[in-house]
This record gives structure tokens, sequence and C-alpha cells, in this order.
């Protein structure tokens, strides 16, 4: 778990570095000095909260998949679990989709 949690940290921060690489490339090093910074982080704003939107509902649809294919979603059914001689707790990460109905119950 903890190797998983440092290797997706070290992809964002290189996603985030060729972002501000190709940020200054085309616009320049310093070019957000002269940006309005209220109109700018307003405009952030609103696309950050437009895509925890999409998120959200992006997985309230899964949610409603798996429901309506029997998965119990019950708080009991996430108990803790050994990854790498750690303790965590939840459900744990899934390589493909097919892989889900083997961890969760199903009801009935």
């Amino acid at each position: 778990m903890t190797n998983d949690l440092e290797k997706h940290s070290l992809e964002f921060d290189i996603l985030t570095q060729a972002r501000h690489d190709q940020g200054s490339e085309e616009y320049g090093d310093l070019a957000f000095l002269g940006n309005d910074m209220y109109a700018y982080i307003y405009e952030e704003l609103a696309d950050a909260a437009n895509y925890l939107r999409f998120q959200f509902i992006k997985l309230r649809l899964v949610e409603e998949q798996q429901i309506a294919s029997g998965i119990d979603l019950t708080p009991s059914t996430f108990e803790a679990v050994r990854d790498e001689d750690e303790l965590s707790h939840g459900a744990p990460s899934f390589s493909t989709s097919e892989e889900i109905p083997k961890f969760f119950p199903t009801k009935g």
C-alpha cells in the first residue's frame, strides 16, 4: 500500500511539473504575474467546482450500478484488510472492474 501511495504521489508530481513546464513554454515563466488575480482565481474555482461536481456524478453512477448488480455496499462489508504487512481499511484497489464482484458480497 505504501509503495502505491508513493508511486501515485510521484505520478502526480510528474504531471504537475509537466503542466507547469507546458504553461511556462506556452505563456512565459512569469505570465501569471500579469493575470487579474481575482478573476483568474474565480474562474479556477468555478472549474474546480465543476470538476468535483462531475466526479460526484460519476461516483454516484458507479455506486448505482453496483447496487443494481446486487453488490453489498454496507459499511460492514468494508473490513480491515492486510496489504504488504500494513493494516488498511476499506476496499482494496482493483486492476479491472471484473475483480470488484470477487471482493464485495452480493445480496440475496
